[in-house]
Order: structure tokens, then sequence, then C-alpha cells
């Protein structure tokens, strides 16, 4: 049985919101204006050859209501990435993004006009100007991190690499991943050597080449094994940074595609008894997340081999785990209070 992936429902398209709020809400009360009208008759365009309803649209990014100028602006800036007419989409989104509006939809197609074409230079400016927002680093879709990374890479700044090596951390494997690292060697950025396998891996996992996948795989265990065993046997708790719910969920996959489901669980297993073989709790040891992560995906690969009593203990075991405060508690555990970050060796 597949692990489940439990996906939050998408949201519905903008459109069909604009409508709803036009239509449904205190909007419905009042005529629309004859600028929000060129929009709505223009809806069906099909290419910027249409030149009346490309006019309508612009009047409708200038003049429109809020919601009414924004789903113009991006009906515009669609049609124009698909048409190749990068200098027009350019200019479209900025109208919108000047005056205050963050719809990170109209931040992918400002920088989609960009990247494809190398205008980097201008590129890496719109980065600066428009993702300086707190909300940015955490509420932003991947592709828009990724552009910020991508703009860091060319500005080869000190924090590209660390900043890397999180985004592989915390995002599926993609074509993102295998141009972030394409481009970061070809910019001469130093990446440790787990680092680079940890990529390699992603890559080989989203290209399907499973054999060479499940080689990287069973190399990054068992140094990660390696590396938390001498951790905890050294009394130090283990702020641990490489298997991650997402990366775990991965080896997950390819497990199940590689035949190497028992591997994977042995390797999970041992690291889950490392803190009870040295004489403390989990809890003790490993930041909250991280348990959680390691008895779900086991109790997954003890179902996947049909051992489904000792997959339903491990989901137990990880109750606990999921909620609550993720920071370590150590007092009187006799642990060194030092948060040992795996970042220099990864």
């Amino acid at each position: 049985m597949p692990k489940q992936n439990f996906l939050s429902l998408q949201n519905k398209t903008l459109i069909t919101l604009i409508v709803l709020i036009l239509f449904t809400s205190s909007l419905y009360s009042y005529e629309l204006t004859p600028y929000d009208r060129l929009y709505f008759e223009s809806l069906d365009i099909e290419s910027l050859d249409n030149s009346s309803k490309v006019n309508n649209l612009k009047q409708s990014v200038l003049y429109g209501s809020r919601e009414v100028r924004l789903a113009a602006a991006l009906l515009l800036s669609e049609r124009g990435l698909k048409a190749g007419d990068y200098p027009f989409v350019s200019k479209i989104s900025k109208i919108l993004l000047d005056d205050g509006y963050r719809e990170p939809k109209l931040l992918e197609n400002l920088f989609d006009s960009y990247y494809p074409n190398k205008r980097y230079d201008e590129l890496q400016y719109s980065v600066a100007v428009y993702l300086q927002f707190p909300e940015s680093n955490q509420d932003y879709p991947v592709k828009i991190r990724y552009y910020r990374l991508i703009s860091e890479i060319l500005r080869k700044t000190p924090s590209a690499a660390e900043n890397f090596r999180i985004f592989l951390f915390e995002n599926d494997a993609s074509h993102f991943i295998k141009d972030l690292y394409d481009q970061i060697r070809k910019s001469g950025i130093y990446l440790s050597s787990a680092t680079k396998l940890l990529a390699e891996f992603k890559i080989q996992f989203f290209e399907k080449k499973f054999e060479s996948a499940a080689s990287s795989m069973s190399e990054l265990l068992s140094s990660q094994q390696e590396i938390i065993d001498d951790t905890v046997k050294n009394e130090y708790i283990v702020d641990n940074v490489l298997l991650s719910p997402v990366i775990l969920d991965e080896f997950f996959h390819l497990a199940v595609a590689s035949g190497r489901v028992s591997e994977l669980l042995s390797v999970i297993t041992n690291i889950i008894k490392i803190p009870g073989d040295r004489g403390f709790e989990p809890g003790e040891v490993y930041p909250y997340e991280l348990i959680s992560s390691l008895y779900e995906t086991a109790g997954f690969l003890n179902r996947r081999k049909g051992l489904y009593s000792d997959a339903s203990d491990l989901y137990i075991a990880a109750f606990p785990y999921t909620e609550g405060e993720t920071e370590i508690g150590c007092s009187g555990t006799g642990l060194t209070v030092l948060s040992v970050t795996l970042r220099n060796l990864l």
C-alpha cells in the first residue's frame, strides 16, 4: 500500500474568485465600472494579435477596480509569455507591482520574463525590489523562492550555498533543483561533498534514475547514521538537518521503487534506537519534527512489508511528538546543551 500524501485542496482560480466577489458580494449592489466591463468583454482573448482586446485589457489594468486590475494584468502577462513578448510582460507586471500588488503569480510572470531571456541584471534588481518583505521568506511558493536563490547565486552572495542546502531540505525534487545546481557549478560557489551528494540524489530521483538515486540514498544514510551516532555518543543534542520530512518521503518512495524497503527500514530503525542505546529518550536528543517523521516513515515501510501491527505501534509512538514544543528539553539529562548542527558537514 503506497504512502499517502495528505495535500490541501487547491484554491479556486483567480478568475472564479473575481467573479464571485463581483457578483455575490456587496459589489453586486452597484454597477460595474466601464473599465471592469472591458475586462469581462475581453476574457476570451487568445493572443496578443487581437489589438482591440489587448487595448481593452490595458485600460482595465490601469483604471479597473483592484481585483479586475490584477486579473487583467495576469491575463495579459500569460498571453505575453505564450507569445514570447517578454518586454510586454515585464511592463504589464511592473505596473501593478509598483502599485503595491504582491500576488505571487504576478511576480512569477515578471521573473519568467527575465530569466529565460538571460536578462539577469533585471532579474536581480526586481528580486531586490519586490521581495524585501518578511513574509516572502516562507509564504511565497517554491518558484518565487527559486528565483530568489537564483539571484543570490548570480551575485555569488555568501549565503547562497547555505540557502541552497536549505532549499534541498525543504522542497521536493524538481527541475528547480537541477537548474539551481547547474547555476551553482557554473558560478564556482563551494558546496560540501554531502550537499553535492544530496543535490545529485534529488536530481536522480526527479529524473527517475532510481538505481543511481538508490546508491546516493544509501551513501547519505550511512553518513547520516554515523554522524548522529557520534553526536549522541558525545552527549550533544542533534539538531538534524538532513532527514527532513520531505527527504524521508522521497527516500520512502525511492525504496519502494528500487526494492530497498528493508534497507531503508533498517537504517531508520537504527537511528530511532540510537538515543535509547545511549541512555536517553528520543525527545531529549532529536527535534520533535524529526522523531515524528522517523516513526511515520518506519510505520509506512512496515506497512509496505505487511507488518501492520508493527506499523500501528510506530504510528502510536509518533503521536506525542506531532504537536507541542520543538525545542529539546535537556534539563537533568546529562546532555551538554549544545546544538550540534550538521551544516558544516553537509
